[in-house]
């Protein structure tokens, strides 16, 4: 139930940039002075919070002292579009039934409180491939999976690491190839939208 302020506030964004836009829109929106310096408000933004800010950081750091995780698993939209996306992910923790001896304390050390001794793969919006589990189990009856079925392929705990590493480095690869890496916009025009 925690969790469902994250979709709602996802559905939310989806709707306003996605379905209520129109490509002429989205496009204007993209090219207009606001969006080309949006990532510098944003900076100013923290480097000098207001009330509002700082009243929801502290309710955020509040929350967290009492449920791990209390901004990525309640309120994050991008990581609730992350989750979405983690259910097409080929890699997975995977639990092989007859080696678990039962003890539960895969589930204790999750963070996001899943019930992993009672899943045969752990994959999900809310898994983060952590490891937590996979390195809590005394039994070793949880492993790393790469693709489906029997003919899923075992790969060391720190896969998903390296998965994710690849696959940031690939991106940063395309955005240097096609031009999309450096910003070209000029400092001046940068100096007269932050004033």
């Amino acid at each position: 139930l925690l969790s469902a302020p994250k979709y709602v506030l996802l559905a939310a964004i989806l709707y306003s940039f996605v379905v209520s836009m129109d490509l002429p829109s989205i496009e204007w929106f993209l090219k207009s002075p606001y969006n080309l310096v949006a990532d510098i408000k944003m900076l100013q933004y923290f480097l000098a919070p207001g009330t509002l800010p700082l009243g929801v950081i502290v309710v955020m750091v509040l929350g967290s002292i009492f449920l791990p995780g209390f901004w990525c698993r309640g309120f994050c939209p991008y990581g609730a579009l992350l989750g979405l996306l983690s259910l097409l992910s080929p890699m997975a923790v995977n639990r092989n039934p007859p080696s678990c001896s039962g003890c539960g304390r895969c589930a204790a050390a999750c963070p996001s409180r899943i019930p992993v001794d009672e899943r045969k793969r752990l994959s999900g919006p809310e898994c983060v491939g952590c490891t937590e589990c996979v390195s809590a189990c005394p039994s070793r009856c949880l492993d790393i999976r790469f693709g489906y079925g029997t003919g899923a392929l075992r790969l060391p705990a720190w896969g998903i690491a390296a998965g994710t590493l690849l696959i940031l480095l690939i991106g940063y690869a395309a955005a240097v190839f096609t031009g999309h890496w450096e910003a070209d916009l000029p400092p001046q025009m940068i100096r007269m939208f932050l004033n």
